[in-house]
Parts: structure tokens; C-alpha cells; sequence
């Protein structure tokens, strides 16, 4: 996840969306601890949204499906 997000801020990307699972200790909890937030339903774009859909309509579960957005500082 280091190389992504150095590669991000390399080409001056606003940020990083993921989707994942809010439970697992290795999944939400550790994008947490490198600076990820959830990201509101409200505020999802379209894209995203349609990921989290997709997720359910394969068969996870949509509780515990979560997006995340690590904003990038650029100097």
C-alpha cells in the first residue's frame, strides 16, 4: 500500500478510494491506521457506489462493506 500511495502523490493525485470489509481487523481497521476515512454514503460518487453494489451482488455482505478515501497534501 506504501508504493501505491507514494506513486499517487508522485502524480499529484487529489487521493485514494478503496472499498473493503469494515470488520476485519486487517481490512478497515488497518486503512485507518495509514489515514483512510469512510466515506459517507451520501457522499460516494457514482463509481463507487456501483462498486459497493457490486460487492453485495456477489454476495458480501453490504453492513459490512464500507468505501474509504485517503486525501493527499501536495507541496
Amino acid at each position: 500500500m506504501s508504493v501505491a500511495i507514494k506513486e499517487a502523490a508522485k502524480r499529484s493525485l487529489h487521493g485514494i478510494t478503496l472499498t473493503t470489509d469494515r470488520s476485519i481487523p486487517f481490512n478497515a481497521p488497518f486503512y485507518c491506521k495509514l489515514g483512510f476515512q469512510e466515506i459517507a454514503e451520501s457522499d460516494l460518487s457514482p463509481f463507487l457506489a456501483s462498486i459497493l453494489q457490486a460487492d453485495v451482488a456477489n454476495g458480501l455482505s453490504a453492513e459490512r462493506r464500507v468505501a474509504m478515501r485517503l486525501l493527499l497534501s501536495h507541496q
